[in-house]
């Protein structure tokens, strides 16, 4: 079978599992993080779909890319990417999602990268047990001769999406207006404007998702979350995101 690697990941750490396949079944890739163009798969086709844990639910743009994704009933495997805190219902919802757009879900998983908004939680996953586990995992996947869709743990009434109170400043006299935040936010949230001597970035807050893709790619240190909110949101995740999860899989 022909193997295909589909992820959004704003920060790298969704991308970096996505390429512990990459590299093994040297899979076509497609990286839906700022766009994607329409693709189609057949039954000799298997996709594997990745995505971020986002509150539990899927990122909000995923939605939008995935319609540019057309199976034909063909074989899937989706993965949730969460920060040690909790899946929710990504799961469910990525399946439900893929299902919609022609993909036949017969396995999934659940893998562990640093959290987003706060990396000490999750820090340095995927480890070598998780990676060992996971290859052991896409092994089974690739040798399956059955296709049967699977069940996931989720609800189906999806909790709303809960506006994270987390936008990242700028720090004017670091900013060097090259644009590449604006150039490649997941939601074209980033903007540049006139500055006294150049171009600064600019935040529209309706359309952040505070996926912190604008702080990553940052070469200068421009962007930040302010040090109150750092701390809020250690405070306030420390009470499920501390200790170790571990990976879980569904075949």
């Amino acid at each position: 079978m022909n193997s295909n690697v589909v992820y959004f990941s704003p920060t790298g750490g969704t991308k970096a599992i996505a390429e512990l396949i990459i590299n093994d079944l040297n899979s076509q890739v497609f990286d839906m993080t700022v766009s994607v163009l329409p693709s189609f798969f057949n039954e000799d086709d298997i996709v594997f779909f990745l995505v971020p844990v986002y509150g539990g639910r899927i990122p909000k743009p995923v939605y939008e890319r995935m319609k540019l994704m057309h199976g034909n009933n063909t074989p899937a495997v989706v993965i949730a990417v969460y920060g040690n805190h909790a899946v929710g219902d990504a799961l469910l919802e990525m399946k439900e999602l893929a299902k919609d757009c022609g993909f036949n879900v017969f396995a999934a998983g659940e893998m562990i990268a640093p959290h987003s908004l706060d990396k000490s939680y999750g820090a340095g996953r995927p480890d070598a047990s998780d990676k060992a586990k996971f290859k052991e995992f896409v092994d089974k996947v690739m040798a399956a001769t059955s296709f049967k869709e699977i069940t996931v743990p989720g609800n189906k009434k999806y909790k709303p999406y809960v506006g994270v109170p987390v936008r990242p400043v700028v720090i004017r006299k670091n900013c060097m207006g090259c644009g590449i935040c604006s150039e490649t936010c997941p939601t074209n949230a980033v903007y540049l404007v006139q500055g006294r001597n150049s171009d600064v970035s600019k935040t529209e807050l309706l359309k952040c998702i505070s996926c912190m893709h604008c702080i990553t790619v940052c070469a200068s240190d421009a962007r930040r979350v302010p040090l109150a909110e750092k701390a809020a949101i250690h405070a306030a995740l420390a009470k499920n995101a501390s200790g170790r999860k571990e990976p879980k899989f569904y075949l």
